[in-house]
């Protein structure tokens, strides 16, 4: 199976989906992430340096969840809604290079205009009618995003994780050493992991929503 996470900042494949990514690429899964701001903003300026870092930082992430490849895009940070086709023609570049069955995006509803701009141009990028093959799409959920917004995430589809894998996860988004903060911390990770496994029989899970199914990949 290959698999492509479209992520509107470094950390987001982390935090969203950081413990299916391990579980999967230990199970022979190809996964790729799509990164599209490589270029950070610090108080609303670019900033080279955090750049450069969180660059070196997802090569030790790679390593930690089993990413076979990131595909690092340089559109504008914290701006992404004013260059809307550049998004879309991005996520289509890579869907035509990857090809992959298995899509993982941001919510609509998250509290972050990157990442709603990425959730509505990967819509347009696989509708059934182009993206001409069997394949899953799916939002994922990123803490201090997705559950900062006043409409609340309802997934509708669990990934069972084991310990190893969130313990997987916290290690990668740990590796983000500026991004690793508040709720995105370790206590943080392993509590919406223990909750979503709550609600869905699992000891630790993930939760997404299931926006379109063309084939069954996620076993």
């Amino acid at each position: 199976m290959k698999l492509l996470v479209i992520a509107p900042h470094y950390d987001d494949e982390a935090l969203g989906c950081g413990g299916m990514l391990n579980r999967l690429s230990s199970s022979g899964a190809e996964i790729h992430v799509a990164v599209m701001t490589g270029k950070r903003k610090t108080k609303g300026l670019y900033d080279n340096e955090l750049s450069n870092t969180l660059r070196r930082q997802s090569e030790t992430v790679k390593d930690i969840l089993g990413i076979k490849k990131y595909h690092i895009y340089n559109l504008e940070d914290e701006e992404l809604y004013q260059d809307f086709s550049s998004v879309r023609h991005a996520i289509e570049g890579i869907r035509d290079e990857v090809c992959p069955d298995a899509i993982l995006i941001p919510g609509i509803h998250d509290l972050n205009q990157d990442h709603v701009t990425v959730h509505e141009a990967s819509m347009i990028a696989f509708r059934p009618a182009t993206y001409r093959r069997s394949f899953n799409l799916l939002a994922y959920e990123v803490v201090s995003a997705t559950d900062q917004s006043l409409i609340p995430f309802k997934p509708n589809s669990f990934f069972e994780c084991s310990g190893m894998n969130i313990k997987a996860k916290v290690t990668a988004m740990e590796a983000y050493l500026s991004e690793c903060y508040g709720s995105r911390d370790a206590h943080g990770i392993i509590s919406i992991a223990k909750y979503r496994g709550i609600q869905s029989g699992y000891e630790y899970a993930e939760a997404y929503q299931l926006l379109i199914s063309k084939g069954d990949h996620m076993k």
